[in-house]
């Protein structure tokens, strides 16, 4: 049995640019069962000398497609830490009912929705639509 910094640190890398540090099959053993698996070793964005661990049971996709789906996998963990940490969404509803929780996050996110930033966009839209229809209003009654 190695560890993940034993392998990272018995295997050459990748040089240059690349999407990835180093790609590893593995042997994962769980529930005494061998299941082969690949970690693909990613470099920190935050921390340069770093690295990231990414495992996948799936060893027939391409080290760029496991880091393709992590990524987007990684922006739904977000959305979903957002929506509980600052909409409250675990907080104000105490239902186990599927049609009431769906309820209710609509109302958070109807609630959500009236933000300044939005409001400042939704103005300055407006803005340039009534500009645009006031000039051509006025080039129609210019020619009328």
């Amino acid at each position: 049995m190695m560890s993940v910094c034993d392998i990272y640190k018995k295997n050459s890398k990748r040089r240059g640019r690349s999407k990835y540090l180093l790609s590893v099959d593995v042997n994962v053993v769980k529930d005494n069962n061998v299941v082969p698996a690949k970690i693909v070793f990613v470099r920190n964005r935050n921390k340069r000398s770093d690295y990231l661990c990414i495992l996948s049971t799936d060893t027939a996709i391409t080290e760029e497609e496991i880091i393709r789906i992590y990524g987007k996998r990684w922006s739904i963990e977000v959305f979903f830490k957002v929506c509980k940490s600052y909409l409250c969404l675990t907080k104000e509803c105490r239902s186990i009912s599927f049609d009431a929780m769906t309820a209710h996050t609509s109302v958070v996110f109807t609630r959500a929705t009236p933000h300044k930033a939005r409001l400042t966009t939704l103005y300055v839209i407006n803005l340039y639509l009534f500009r645009h229809l006031a000039q051509k209003f006025f080039a129609i009654r210019q020619y009328a």
